[in-house]
């Protein structure tokens, strides 16, 4: 269905090494997936103070982004990745694409946040990666895995509440992987 620009959530879950990363591991092997474009994150374990992580490593692996990578690099690759699929709101978008991954601003986009209250930065910075994903999902289908879902922060957990609502008019799939007894 992905293939065909309709979306959807599967929900896989299992105990502890039941195989459900092997799993996705065979699934990712199926032919349909060289049209398709598989990004992956993970909660951790003691990630539940550290807001946004597995979206943050998702857009870090999307842009191309190492752990090794400088500062002025990363922002480069954050800014090129965001121009290779709205080139005309690099602008409008990188700050609050930073912002969300935690990145430090330069002055000019910390000047532009500092009169913002929280609750309009964090609207703004899901309206920026919706805008994102949404047009990135027209290029090429999209399927977003989320390891440990059960490990993730409150603030991750409603992001994708909210990105989830994307699936129903996108080609996008989001794919969870827990442990039983999580909600």
């Amino acid at each position: 269905s992905l293939t065909k620009g309709k979306g959807g959530i599967l929900n896989i879950v299992g105990k502890p090494g039941t195989g459900k990363s092997r799993l996705i591991a065979e699934i990712k092997k199926e032919r349909i997936f060289k049209q398709l474009v598989w990004y992956e994150g993970r909660a951790l374990s003691h990630g539940h103070n550290l807001s946004y992580h597995p979206i943050a490593g998702i857009i870090k692996s999307w842009a191309g982004i190492h752990e090794q990578d400088k500062t002025s690099t990363v922002e480069d690759k954050l800014k090129k990745a965001i121009e290779n699929i709205l080139p005309e709101a690099v602008d409008n978008l990188f700050p609050f694409i930073a912002r969300f991954m935690g990145l430090a601003l330069s002055q000019k986009a910390s000047e532009r946040m500092s009169n913002i209250s929280p609750d309009t930065l964090d609207k703004m910075m899901l309206k920026a990666l919706r805008e994102l994903l949404i047009e990135a999902s027209t290029i090429n289908p999209y399927v977003i895995a989320i390891e440990d879902l059960h490990w993730a922060d409150n603030s991750s957990l409603q992001l994708l509440k909210s990105l989830f609502t994307l699936s129903y008019n996108h080609p996008i799939r989001f794919v969870n992987i827990m442990r039983p007894g999580y909600e």
